[in-house]
C-alpha cells in the first residue's frame, strides 16, 4: 500500500453529477486541444507521503470541518483508474459540499472494458491493504465519524475488510457510520453471508440498485446467467436484507459512480439523498424523499423505488 495525496481542481461551470474531460474523439481533441481547468476536472501529479506525513494532512483536513469532524472512502469499481477515481472522488466530494476529509482507496484496476477477470482478482487481492487503509483512516485521521461507499466490484472488498475489522468487536458500537453499496457487483449467497458478517459495524446500510447498469449486466454474462449481481434490479425485484435500507434506483441510474453515466438531473437527484444520508442520517428512504416509495417484495421484506 502507497500513500499519498492528490490536487484535483473542479470547474466553476461544473454540473452536477459530470465528469467534465475533453472528448475522446482524437479529431476533436487535434481541433479544440486537451485538458483546460477551466473547462475540466483535472487531477495535478500525485504526492507520495510517508505514512506520518499521511496521517498528519489527514488530521489536519478533518480538523478544519466547520461541524463535526468527518471523513469519507470511495472506493471504485470495475475499468477505473487511478486518475478516474481521483476525478470521480473530487466530483462527489464537490457536489455533495463535503466538509472534511476525501479519501479513495484505488485497487489496480486495468481500465478496460475487456479485464474483467483480471479486475476481479486485483479487487479480491487488495483485501487486505483496504482493511489497513480503513484502520488507518478511522483510528488516525481525528475524524468523529466515517462514511463509506462502495461501488461496483469495489463493494466486495470494501464490504470483506469491514467484516475483518468488525469480527472481534461483538457489542461495540459501529465504527463507522453511513455505508453505501452502490450497484454492487457482488453475488446474492456472498452478500447474504457478508451482511451477517458486518451487521452492526456502521450506523447504516444503503444498496443502490439499478434494472440498467451496463457493468452488472456484463458481469452476469459473464457467469452465464447465473444468479443476479445483488446492484441489478431483475424482473422479480432488487435484493433485500433486513438490517440494509435497498433502493431501486433504476430512474437514476447508478451507472453514474463509473464514467459511463447519464443526465444532470438524474446525478443531482441521487447526490442530494446520499447528502441527506451524510448530514442527516435520515432513514428509511421516504424520509429523505417523497420520491422514495416503500414497496413489499414477493420473497418478503421490503425496499423503496424511486418514482416521479
Amino acid at each position: 500500500m502507497k500513500l499519498g495525496s492528490v490536487i484535483v481542481t473542479v470547474p466553476k461551470k461544473h454540473d452536477p453529477g459530470e465528469i467534465e474531460r475533453p472528448s475522446s474523439f482524437r479529431v476533436v481533441r487535434l481541433i479544440f486541444g486537451g485538458e483546460n481547468p477551466k473547462d475540466h476536472i483535472v487531477m495535478q501529479t500525485p504526492v507520495l507521503q510517508t505514512k506520518a506525513d499521511f496521517t498528519a494532512d489527514l488530521h489536519a483536513i478533518v480538523n478544519k470541518s466547520s461541524g463535526r469532524k468527518q471523513a469519507f472512502v470511495f472506493v471504485h469499481g470495475f475499468n477505473v483508474t487511478f486518475e478516474e477515481a481521483a476525478w470521480r472522488t473530487a466530483q462527489i466530494t464537490y457536489d455533495l459540499r463535503f466538509d472534511g476529509a476525501s479519501l479513495f482507496y484505488s485497487w489496480p484496476s486495468r481500465g478496460d472494458t475487456e479485464d474483467y477477470i483480471y479486475d476481479q482478482d486485483s479487487a479480491r487481492q487488495a483485501r487486505d491493504t483496504l482493511e489497513d487503509f480503513l484502520e488507518l483512516v478511522r483510528t488516525q485521521s481525528g475524524a468523529e465519524v466515517v462514511h463509506l461507499i462502495g461501488h461496483s466490484m469495489g463493494t466486495n472488498p470494501l464490504m470483506e475488510a469491514v467484516a475483518g475489522m468488525w469480527e472481534d468487536r461483538d457489542g461495540d458500537d459501529p465504527i463507522f457510520n453511513q455505508f453505501i453499496l452502490a450497484a454492487a457487483d457482488i453475488d446474492r449467497d456472498v452478500f447474504f453471508d457478508l451482511a451477517r458478517q458486518v451487521e452492526g459495524a456502521a450506523s447504516a446500510f444503503t444498496l443502490y440498485a439499478s434494472g440498467k447498469d451496463r457493468a452488472l449486466k456484463v458481469s452476469e454474462d459473464i457467469r452465464m446467467g447465473s444468479a443476479p449481481r445483488i446492484g441489478f434490479v431483475p424482473d422479480g425485484g432488487p435484493t433485500v436484507h433486513p438490517v440494509i435500507d435497498t433502493i431501486d434506483a433504476t430512474e437514476l441510474d447508478t451507472d453514474f459512480f463509473s464514467l459511463r453515466h447519464s443526465g444532470y438531473a438524474e446525478h443531482a437527484e441521487l447526490m442530494d439523498d446520499i447528502s441527506l444520508l451524510f448530514v442527516e442520517g435520515l432513514r428509511p428512504p421516504d424520509q429523505r424523499t417523497p420520491y422514495m416509495k416503500p414497496k413489499a417484495h414477493r420473497e418478503g421484506g421490503s425496499y423503496w423505488v424511486y418514482e416521479r
